[in-house]
């Protein structure tokens, strides 16, 4: 009879595949089937894991921890396993790793099914759709860590050509053990100096010479507790003093109740000018723009657009036609965030743009306009989707925003500033078509959508609604106190104005501000708080009811159908009902005109109209 096993330690152990070409594929069992990340499966991932690990250390903080907040990246890398009824019962992520030993590599990580749904064969298909998921992302081999102690798991990477990185002495011993209790051999990396001996084990005190055996214990003096480095205090943290600055700070240009019009464009001014505009190009007088393709859908047409915004930069765009109404259009021009790509807007799958694909959270904005008899221009934002960074080989991939937005600073403009310009010269090409009503254009979009919804609707003249969903708030109980990308910044703007001062630009023309009760990262009391005050600035500029606020019963996402209850009463005001200030009819670099008369005052009174 052989000798028992002894009990198996749990030893932290990574592991490496050379070739994702080489890993097996396995099919699901009928009716299961895998889907990437949508926003708000954070909650999914936690209970799926505090299940299978039933630890309490499972938190969504851990989740935003290990992946941050870019839902670009993780509706690429994550993947939910659904059982026959379409709920989430496993996950697992095509992560990567930077500086694994020198170099970069995919990692799966976090891979875990519910404990009632093992022993199902899902396990198999689930490790294989990771690492095919890998290998479509560019990746050419793979680690992972697991801990000794779990056969299984070991059993399976070792039947998908995983190997042991073992780097000391202790993971060595403790692989040799699972090898003997899984009954297998395996080739093993070693990254530690065999012929060095393992260090001695700690020997227990002895007894003095002279004492029973056993008594040592009793008379060693008390064991001195190893003592432990203060925690620093809370002026160490950088936020600590960037708080209290925010705290004092009162910003420069904020509304105070007096003249609109003089304030909105002091304000603006500064606007174009901490957002980088003046380093904008020159706009050509009618944009270059290519049909790519042209199809029907049941809701009208949808044709597939480049247009060239700048030198060196092209713009996909949908252009989406209602078949229930007819020219001129009322158009929107519908903003994604960080989503995998402005086909959320038409709902249709990436790779062939025909096959149809259900949108959570209200994101589908053509489709949503389109129904309504409504345009939609449909623009990819930089650094998402198409126009997601491809050419630098060396790019920081956690988040497709980053590297631009540290180049455009050092070049003087923002990535706010940016998209606000590509914004503009798809109102350019609306301009060139006679089929369009700029007379009521909007603009619309969610999260990072809804930042340049806001923006856009500060600075461009010709934008008459807006419709931003789940971005405004206050910039102190957002962006300033939590993680954001970086695209979301304009450097000193805080020293001037509140997110409320840069909407209340927008005054008096119509807005629908759209916000979700659990979001987050615009936290709904911030949401409130700037409402407030956008809408004394509202009832300043004699528009009161052309400010409204929708909350949705969720999180971070657009909310159709209340949203579009408060926009459509707006819409079929009177264009021109209000009067508007104009400041230039684009935004870019300034065209200076010189005349004869320049400096001069005039002795004529001049008047402002309203735009009919």
């Amino acid at each position: 009879m052989s000798a028992p096993l002894p009990q198996l330690p749990q030893v932290l152990i990574c592991m490496y595949a050379d070739d994702l070409a080489k890993t097996p594929r396995y099919e699901l069992p009928p009716s299961y089937t895998f889907r990437s990340y949508r926003e708000g499966d954070r909650d999914h991932w936690v209970r799926i894991w505090k299940a299978a690990e039933k630890s309490d250390t499972i938190t969504p903080q851990l989740f935003d921890h290990e992946y941050g907040l870019d839902q670009q990246v993780l509706s690429q890398r994550m993947l939910f396993l659904l059982d026959p009824a379409g709920q989430p019962i496993g996950t697992s992520t095509a992560w990567f790793d930077n500086d694994y030993h020198g170099k970069s590599i995919g990692r799966v990580h976090w891979i875990a099914i519910l404990p009632e749904c093992q022993g199902l064969g899902l396990a198999k298909p689930l490790l294989a759709a990771t690492c095919q998921r890998l290998s479509e992302l560019g990746h050419k081999d793979v680690y992972l860590w697991t801990h000794s102690h779990r056969l299984p798991a070991l059993n399976l990477y070792l039947n998908f050509g995983f190997i042991p990185d073992i780097k000391d002495h202790n993971q060595a011993a403790a692989w040799a053990l699972s090898l003997q209790s899984l009954k297998r051999i395996s080739p093993v990396i070693r990254r530690y100096d065999i012929t060095k001996p393992p260090p001695p084990p700690e020997v227990p005190p002895q007894p003095a010479q002279g004492q029973p055996a056993g008594a040592s214990a009793a008379a060693q003096p008390p064991a001195v507790p190893t003592p432990q480095a203060p925690k620093p205090p809370p002026t160490c943290s950088p936020s600590f003093v960037h708080q209290q600055i925010m705290k004092r700070t009162r910003p420069t240009l904020t509304f105070k109740g007096k003249n609109v019009r003089a304030w909105q464009s002091s304000l603006r001014r500064k606007l174009h000018d901490l957002m980088g505009m003046n380093q904008m190009p020159k706009p050509a007088k009618t944009p270059k723009v290519q049909s790519l393709w042209k199809r029907q859908h049941p809701l009208g047409t949808i044709e597939k657009l480049l247009i060239t915004v700048e030198p060196g930069a092209d713009m996909p765009a949908y252009l989406c036609l209602p078949k229930n109404a007819q020219p001129p259009y009322l158009p929107f021009i519908c903003l994604q965030g960080h989503a995998p790509g402005f086909f959320f807007s038409i709902a249709v799958d990436p790779r062939d743009e025909v096959t149809g694909i259900p949108i959570e959270g209200d994101r589908d904005f053509a489709l949503g306009c389109m129904s309504r008899g409504i345009a939609a221009l449909c623009l990819e934002q930089r650094c998402f989707g198409e126009r997601r960074e491809l050419l630098q080989a060396a790019r920081f991939e956690h988040n497709t925003c980053h590297d631009a937005v540290m180049r455009a600073l050092m070049l003087g403009r923002t990535m706010i500033g940016e998209r606000v310009y590509d914004v503009d010269r798809a109102i350019d090409y609306l301009a060139s078509r006679p089929d369009m009503d700029l007379a009521r254009l909007g603009v619309m979009g969610n999260s990072g959508g809804g930042t340049i919804s806001t923006f856009a609707a500060a600075l461009l003249p010709r934008v008459r609604f807006a419709m931003p969903s789940c971005y405004f708030c206050t910039f102190a109980d957002s962006i300033m106190s939590i993680y954001h990308c970086a695209d979301n910044y304009i450097p000193s703007l805080y020293l001037h104005a509140e997110m409320y001062d840069v909407l209340g630009l927008f005054a008096p023309r119509p807005v629908v501000v759209v916000a979700g009760q659990t979001d987050p990262i615009f936290p709904i009391a911030g949401v409130h708080k700037a409402f407030a005050a956008l809408k004394k600035i509202y009832r300043a500029a004699g528009a009161p009811d052309n400010c409204k606020l929708v909350v949705g019963p969720e999180g971070h996402q657009f909310y159709a159908a209340p949203a579009w209850a408060e926009m459509m009463p707006l819409l079929n005001s009177p264009p021109g009902a209000v009067s508007l200030n104009e400041p230039r009819k684009s935004v870019g670099r300034p065209r200076v005109s010189r005349s004869k008369t320049a400096g001069k005052k005039s002795s004529k009174k001049t008047t402002t109209r309203p735009r009919k």
